[in-house]
């Protein structure tokens, strides 16, 4: 290994623990506090209802004549 590669090693080094200390700080000072109230009944729902675009009356409505993306 060559000396630049040491060098070239040790700043890569350095940029990822700078980057990483730097994002701790931010997460410990702006969200460390940050809580998100979560209602299951309502979670649930939205992931069981099905899409609009995914029911069958939706694939069944006729398309207009000029629209492309029906083809």
């Amino acid at each position: 290994m060559t000396p630049e590669d040491r060098g070239l090693r040790r700043e890569l080094v350095l940029v990822i623990a700078l980057k990483l200390a730097l994002l701790t700080a931010l997460w410990w000072f702006a969200l460390r506090d940050v809580q998100v109230e979560v209602d299951p009944p309502a979670a649930a729902a939205r992931f069981i209802a099905p899409h609009p675009a995914d029911s069958a009356d939706a694939l069944r409505t006729p398309q207009p004549p000029g629209d492309k993306h029906a083809q």
